[in-house]
Formats: structure tokens, sequence, C-alpha cells
């Protein structure tokens, strides 16, 4: 029989893999009475867990900190899934190296490679520091920015695998063009080459 009434949550991934602090989003198939399946992205799907087990980002990726269930509610209907946290995740950085001048900042983004799949990490997880703070300096949450122009390195540990980053900054007194170029501004312009 046809019934287009929501019975049954499943998530893509009932057992979660994850290391620590590592981030995922959740993504459920929905299902009527009889097993048919309705949906391959049930939306608005309330998700919920103890806060030793993790928490959840305001757009809505859940970070793990420990084993444990993670609950996923839609009109009644409940599943859940189990957090499982890896012992040990090798971290590396997307970028090798990055150029910076003051008015940017750059936060490091990080993954792990769990299987074939790549996993981002929080910034925050690592402890972070600048082998030379008087050109570049980093955040505990992994924001790297300039401070005078140079060459330096930024590095984040976690456990005991860390990764390194070089910064080239080029910091300039006036980055800015003072002349509003008012007098010569008009529609005689034409391109010469792209």
């Amino acid at each position: 029989p046809e019934d287009a009434t929501l019975a049954r949550l499943s998530c893509y991934t009932p057992d979660l893999y994850l290391p620590q602090y590592g981030y995922s989003e959740l993504a459920f198939l929905g299902y009527n009475q009889y097993d048919v399946l309705l949906s391959t992205h049930v939306e608005d799907v309330q998700l919920s867990c103890a806060p030793e087990v993790g928490y959840f980002m305001p757009d809505g990726k859940f970070v793990a900190l420990a084993d444990g269930p993670i609950t996923a509610t839609k009109d009644g209907i409940t599943t859940t899934v189990q957090l499982h946290i890896l012992p040990e995740a090798v971290a590396q950085f997307r970028l090798d190296s990055v150029l910076l001048n003051r008015a940017s900042a750059y936060s490091v983004e990080i993954f792990s490679q769990v299987g074939l799949q790549q996993i981002g990490l929080l910034p925050q997880s690592l402890t972070w520091t600048s082998e030379d703070p008087t050109i570049a300096e980093v955040s505990d949450e992994g924001v790297v920015t300039a401070v005078a122009s140079g060459r330096t390195r930024v590095v984040g540990t976690i456990g005991q695998f860390s990764d390194t980053l070089l910064v080239i900054a080029s910091v300039v007194d006036n980055p800015y063009l003072t002349d509003s170029l008012s007098g010569i501004v008009s529609g005689d312009w034409t391109i010469k080459a792209s």
C-alpha cells in the first residue's frame, strides 16, 4: 500500500568513527511503515547527546569528544547513532604554506585521514606555537595573523603528531592607494590586455 508517513529513521553511518575533536555532519534516510524509502535526506532531524560525548556547532556539525550514543528524533520517531572515538589519528594541515598581509588572517584547516575518508578536526584541539611571533602570531583557535614582513613556521600538535605551516608575511606600512584618481577617471578607458 502507498504510505507517505515517516515511520523509521536510519543514519547513513549508524556507527560513527571519529578522532577526538573530529567533526562530521549526520544525514538520515526516512522509511515508511512498510520499509519503503521515502527520503534520502530527511530534514529537520533533532540531534542530541550527553555533553561528555560531544556537541553540535551552530552549522549543525557534530564534534566528537568520547564514545557514546547520539540520539536523532523527527516527528516522535527516534534512532541512535553510536559514536566510537578512534584512539589516535594523524592530523594534517590542508595547506603547507600561506601568504599573509596585515589585513587578512588565516584559519588553519586540519583534517585526519580515517580509512578512505578525510575528517575535519577543530583547530582548538591542537596546541599552537609560532617559531617567530614577531613575524606571525597564532591564536589558540589556530588563526594565523601577520605581524611583520618575513618568514616563519607555525606548528600545531595533537597527541604525538604535529604538522608545520610555512607563513610568508608581507606587511607594508600603507597597503592602500592614497590618491582617489578623481582627476583621471573618465569614460575614455579602454582595455589593452587581459
